[in-house]
């Protein structure tokens, strides 16, 4: 699993999922920043039209958009996913009651 995002962004899903958490093996933490992608603190592609490239390089069967649900790089990256056959799931915060 590659979570797009912050460990703080994605805590309450992976908290959910931490007593199943030996099924899925966390990848890393990609971060979308101006032209590049950032797998955990190191610079991994030039931009999001190379995310096809990671997915491969890191074998990732699924991906967690937890921190950019509603931005251009989300569509983006979710076709990327379908095109390949990749899981894609998106977070989405509710507002408190």
């Amino acid at each position: 699993m590659l979570v797009v995002g912050s460990p703080g962004d994605a805590e309450d899903y992976l908290r959910s999922l931490d007593e199943r958490l030996e099924l899925a093996q966390i990848v890393g933490f990609l971060r979308v920043a101006g032209t590049g992608l950032w797998l955990d603190g190191q610079v991994v592609a030039s931009g999001v039209e190379e995310f096809g490239r990671l997915l491969e390089a890191q074998a990732v069967d699924e991906v967690v958009a937890a921190g950019i649900a509603s931005s251009p790089d989300a569509d983006r990256i979710a076709r990327i996913c379908v095109e390949r056959g990749v899981i894609f799931r998106s977070l989405v915060r509710m507002p408190a009651p």
